[in-house]
């Protein structure tokens, strides 16, 4: 790997931690309102957001290090769900039980793998084939066959083992910083190069740093996606955030205790470390 493309993987890395570290945890996930909802309107599927799944560098920043679980790591996490009987379903599933057209298993969750790293071919597709679990990876579709990320033949195996491959936008921007032109052509052209290279448009988009505003969200859905997932905290899904799903930061150092306490609910910032 060359210096140039490590430095540039790396400062994705960090910038995803700033931005993301700096939104503010929802964690009113039942409202009174629910309660008028329809029974389809609100599901506990708890999403666990991974990055890379690698080795660390000797060297590497505090916020690489939170962003890096070791293929050692990954498996303990999958034989933990495995033997606790959780069943991983995709994006696409959710948007159809919402849609009344899906039932879900018991314990559902949902497995995504941001920024399309190579080693999510060469490591992590492996680990959970290996345990029988589902995965959903995020690509953005201008850096695919670049630096260290996924190759077209790669991702089109993936999809081809049952893997759900979602957009992560054309070039991993700030979404809420473009212009209304701009934002499009991120959310569009890389759905529309997924379809191309694939045969199938992807269902769900992941906001990269996980920010959005209501104009992002409404552009995501003009796009063509059925769902879109951030960053904000907590296990049960709604209907009504759809473009907005949450998900659970899994970092460097989380043991299966810890996995079992994030996905029940607890705050991080009620944990140690």
């Amino acid at each position: 790997m060359s210096t140039r493309s490590n430095n540039l993987t790396w400062a994705v890395i960090i910038s995803a931690c700033v931005m993301g570290g700096a939104m503010a945890v929802d964690r009113t996930l039942l409202s009174n309102s629910d309660a008028a909802l329809p029974g389809r309107a609100i599901a506990e599927v708890p999403i666990l957001m991974y990055h890379r799944v690698d080795a660390l560098p000797t060297d590497a920043a505090t916020m690489v290090r939170r962003m890096t679980v070791s293929p050692d790591e990954l498996r303990e996490h999958s034989r933990w769900l495995r033997d606790e009987g959780f069943n991983t379903i995709s994006f696409a599933q959710l948007d159809a039980y919402f849609r009344g057209e899906f039932t879900l298993p018991e314990k559902p969750i949902i497995l995504s793998f941001d920024d399309a790293y190579d080693e999510h071919y060469h490591v992590v597709a492996p680990i959970l084939k290996r345990f029988q679990l589902g995965g959903t990876f995020f690509i953005h579709t201008d850096w695919i066959g670049q630096y260290d990320c996924l190759t077209w033949d790669q991702t089109r195996h993936m999809a081809s083992a049952g893997f759900e491959i979602g957009s992560h936008t054309r070039t991993h921007p700030l979404l809420t910083a473009l212009d209304d032109r701009a934002l499009r052509s991120e959310l569009r052209d890389s759905r529309s190069e997924i379809a191309r290279q694939l045969g199938v448009p992807p269902a769900i988009v992941a906001y990269p740093f996980g920010e959005s505003d209501e104009r992002v969200q409404q552009a995501a859905r003009s796009a063509g996606y059925s769902m879109a997932a951030g960053t904000r905290d907590g296990s049960f899904q709604r209907a009504g955030e759809r473009y907005n799903l949450r998900r659970i930061e899994i970092r460097s150092g989380d043991d299966t205790q810890t996995l079992k306490r994030l996905i029940g609910g607890a705050p991080r910032s009620t944990l140690r470390g």
